[in-house]
């Protein structure tokens, strides 16, 4: 590859003397102000052709001060940058002279090269220089901790959502977003001078590893396809070309028949509901011939499951953040002196130096040093544990005070907080019910459809449209799925693993709880009010401790524990007759015990809660699992499920507002459908941002 070089003013430098007069010129103007330097001509579009591209960039970067390179191969521009911030135009044509006419080079490591290579051959790229070879990643330093990462892939949904999991969980990252204007870019906020640009191209590196199991975007299905079209024709029918609306009769038609069925048979079950009311609203839609209220419901609607999918997504990947969260790097000692390496090629028995602020790479025993780490998210632990020689510290905690020495034990996999992070995201893949939301809204399908009859005879079609089209669904239905996440996360926090959100209605619902001693039970009321005096006061109407201890001892021990009624001498067998004779009441059973989801006994409970000895981390043995023997933490469950029952009914009240707002002002002012669906929505938007915020303050 052998070209004639130019500089901008003319001056004239050949790579090879060798070379004819008439050789292709390739011309090169410094910028020392930037540091960079620009190379032009037609020789340079010819190199970047793709059979050629890749030896052209390994040419290009065996200069090693070359950082980055940008390359426009249509027009047969490049432009290179340097480390020294500064070049001289005799410099870079030296430079470029020896790389040019250099033997065949080396390769240099390159992922995801296949979309340089096979992409379409004009279009631009760049490449730029890491301490492990190239990469398509681009990092801009904003300002200080912030950080805008761009890269061709980004575009595909699933590889930026595996991407910014990947973020999510490096040490010093505090929050990244996607900016809406560039799809392609990831803005990354870091605490300041834990976090370089080096690091960061390195775990999202990592992130593309596989990307070709990850299916290009999916786009619109066939549904929202029908839904945009009826909503862009909508108000040219409705207002420009009437004609046009047989186009909307037809959308309305195929989105509203897949009701029929549903709707029949909730009526011969003497059931009113929401597919019903929504047969309903599309059949007034055709008989008035006016689409556009409609199309907005119908965008709407596709509208708020997608922005509450993108939001729980977000929640959830910052709560197993807490989990997976690790250092690149990490310090070790060897022979007495402290080296940096990698956390990957980190085995156990290696000794750590572990400084405030740090997150604690995996876990381990502490040698000597103190400090104290917060742990909540580990062992349910409130505040600071206080850390010495000999003490259990976790992978993802954070060493808040002090400086520790710790020998490495279990790392990766193995280590406590990524068993817990694969528990609860097994949870979290449990599709969100939203029973409660539908039952709320179908309470008001039948009077809903009373006063749109009225509204006809009142005003007509265009009154019932008004008085039928509000949603009583959407917004409580944002507040179920929403309370689901959050009701795991504060769990958590609680020491409690949650995998079935049905368990938790159950466990609001039972009005007698039964404790065995088959745990080693302790109390952190600190002379508060007795457990299960405080039990009874939140709605619990029986709490039983059951020992197969003697009487006078199970007592004792219950009396010390809070509880104000016992019984002794209860083998097994004993206690699930208990369990039965107390359902035959007419009671639901909830009882708390070691496997209690696995043993005889729990099997025979409405809702059975394993509890953990507090020494090892095992596999959750139920739905629900409690991972600190503490008694207190099961009367905050308590309280999380009663609060999570009762948020979904506010919800619903808050809903019916707008609702009923927009209903009396079809009725009594005469307001457009469009006034109610301005009004129920903006009720809704209350709703989503309320549990935003709730959200983002929980994490």
């Amino acid at each position: 590859m052998k070209l004639t070089l130019s500089t901008s003013t003319s001056k004239r430098r050949t790579a090879d003397i060798s070379e004819p007069p008439t050789a292709p010129v390739v011309r090169v103007h410094a910028d020392a102000r930037r540091g960079a330097l620009r190379i032009s001509g037609k020789p340079l579009a010819a190199a970047a052709r793709l059979t050629t591209r890749r030896e052209l960039i390994d040419r290009l970067f065996l200069i090693t001060s070359l950082r980055g390179l940008r390359l426009d191969p249509s027009r047969g521009i490049a432009w290179l940058s340097f480390d020294s911030g500064e070049i001289s135009a005799s410099e870079a044509l030296e430079a470029l002279a020896i790389s040019l006419r250099a033997p065949a080079p080396p390769r240099i490591p390159l992922p995801n090269e296949e979309l340089l290579l096979g992409a379409p051959a004009d279009q631009p790229f760049e490449v730029r220089r890491t301490e492990r070879g190239l990469t398509l990643w681009q990092v801009e330093e904003l300002n200080s901790g912030r950080f805008r990462l761009s890269h061709p892939l980004l575009r595909r949904p699933l590889i930026r959502e595996k991407v910014l999991d990947a973020l999510a969980a490096l040490a010093g990252v505090t929050g990244q977003n996607v900016p809406m204007l560039r799809p392609e870019s990831v803005e990354v906020r870091c605490k300041p001078h834990r976090v370089t640009a080096g690091i960061l191209v390195e775990v999202v590196e990592s992130a593309l590893a596989d990307y070709n199991r990850s299916p290009l975007a999916n786009g619109l299905t066939m549904k929202e396809k029908l839904v945009a079209l009826n909503l862009a024709l909508a108000p040219i029918s409705d207002n420009l070309f009437p004609p046009l609306g047989i186009a909307n009769a037809l959308l309305v038609y195929v989105l509203n028949v897949g009701h029929v069925q549903p709707a029949v048979q909730g009526l011969r079950m003497r059931r009113f509901n929401l597919e019903l009311l929504y047969l309903c609203i599309g059949m007034l839609t055709l008989i008035s011939f006016h689409f556009l209220g409609a199309a907005i419901m119908y965008a709407t609607f596709i509208m708020w499951p997608k922005l509450v999918q993108r939001l729980r997504v977000a929640g959830e990947r910052q709560f197993l953040a807490r989990y997976r969260r690790r250092p690149q790097r990490v310090w070790i000692e060897r022979e007495g002196a402290l080296l940096e390496t990698s956390l990957a090629e980190l085995p156990a028995g290696e000794i750590v130096v572990v400084r405030e602020g740090d997150i604690v790479p995996a876990d381990g025993t502490v040698l000597d040093g103190s400090g104290e780490v917060l742990e909540s998210w580990i062992t349910g632990a409130a505040g600071a544990a206080k850390k010495a020689s000999g003490d259990r510290v976790f992978a993802s905690t954070e060493l808040c005070q002090g400086e520790i020495r710790m020998q490495i034990e279990s790392t990766g996999d193995r280590a406590a907080a990524s068993r817990l992070a694969s528990w609860f995201g097994q949870a979290l893949r449990q599709p969100a019910l939203k029973t409660k939301a539908e039952r709320y809204a179908e309470s008001m399908v039948l009077p809903v459809l009373f006063l749109g009859l009225a509204a006809f005879g009142r005003g007509g079609i265009g009154m019932a449209k008004a008085v039928i089209r509000p949603d009583y669904y959407t917004g409580t239905a944002i507040a179920e799925e929403l309370s689901q996440l959050l009701t795991i996360i504060q769990a958590a926090e609680a020491g409690f693993y949650v995998a079935d959100q049905s368990a938790l209605d159950r466990l609001a619902e039972s009005d007698c709880w039964i404790f065995d001693d088959s745990v080693p039970w302790t109390s952190s009321t600190n002379g508060a009010e007795p457990f299960a005096a405080k039990l009874r006061s939140q709605g619990v109407g029986e709490v039983l401790f059951l020992s197969s201890q003697s009487a006078s001892d199970a007592a004792g021990l219950a009396t010390s524990l809070g509880f104000d009624a016992c019984h002794g001498n209860f083998s097994d067998e004993a206690k699930k007759a208990l369990i039965t004779q107390r359902q035959s009441f007419g009671k639901t059973i909830a009882y708390f015990g070691r496997d209690a989801g696995q043993v005889i006994v729990g099997e025979g409970a409405n809702i059975a809660v394993s509890v953990s000895d507090g020494h090892r981390l095992g596999a959750p043995g139920s739905h629900v699992t409690l991972f600190v023997p503490d008694l207190a933490r099961c009367g905050v469950l308590h309280s999380l499920s009663r609060a999570r029952k009762a948020s979904i009914g506010s919800a619903f009240l808050r809903s019916v507002v707008p609702n009923v707002a927009a209903m009396a002002g079809g009725i009594y002012l005469g307001t457009s459908i469009l006034s109610s669906v301005i009004l129920t929505n903006l009720g809704t938007l209350t709703t989503y941002y309320r549990w935003r915020r709730t959200l983002q303050s929980a994490q």
